[in-house]
């Protein structure tokens, strides 16, 4: 699914991330990396090798990521012609995911990588919450669609 992170990019609408890139200037995306500490650690949990230009949002919807794996994986994706069978897969809610991180590890035959990250600083997990994004995330990666067999989660 080579043209998955670019639809990823199309979708990071957050409010922050165009507050950011205005502030920044055309750069925002080369300054919004991981830090290589941190990208050292996720590689060896993940026992995966990170790009170090590997794209990452923050705050990032859950049905933005349903999307662009729908569109990914379309002959001809076309937003505006989703047929009724597919407009279920979508919640049009706010439930997001604290940090995505996606990359492909290398050519075109290599598989592209989703990342999610949920952090809690001063607020406690919240199990109806968990479970929440849990049955949605199941529901993104184990559906039936052109896609699922690009998309491999990983668990950890």
């Amino acid at each position: 699914m080579p043209q998955l992170i670019e639809y990823l990019r199309k979708f990071n609408r957050k409010e922050r991330f165009i507050l950011l890139s205005h502030v920044l200037g055309p750069q925002a995306e080369e300054v919004f990396r991981l830090n290589p500490c941190f990208r050292g650690k996720l590689e060896r949990e993940l026992d995966l090798k990170i790009p170090k230009k590997a794209f990452v949002a923050m705050d990032y919807h859950l049905d933005w990521i349903q999307m662009a794996l729908y569109l990914a994986g379309q002959v001809t994706p076309m937003i505006d012609t989703i047929p009724n069978r597919d407009k279920k897969l979508f919640e049009a809610n706010q439930r997001d995911i604290d940090l995505l991180i996606a990359f492909r590890e290398g050519g075109t035959s290599k598989p592209t990588h989703i990342v999610l990250i949920e952090a809690k600083a001063d607020t406690g997990w919240n199990n109806r919450q968990l479970k929440e994004k849990a049955v949605r995330l199941n529901r993104i990666f184990s559906t039936k669609h052109s896609y699922s067999e690009a998309v491999k989660p990983i668990l950890s």
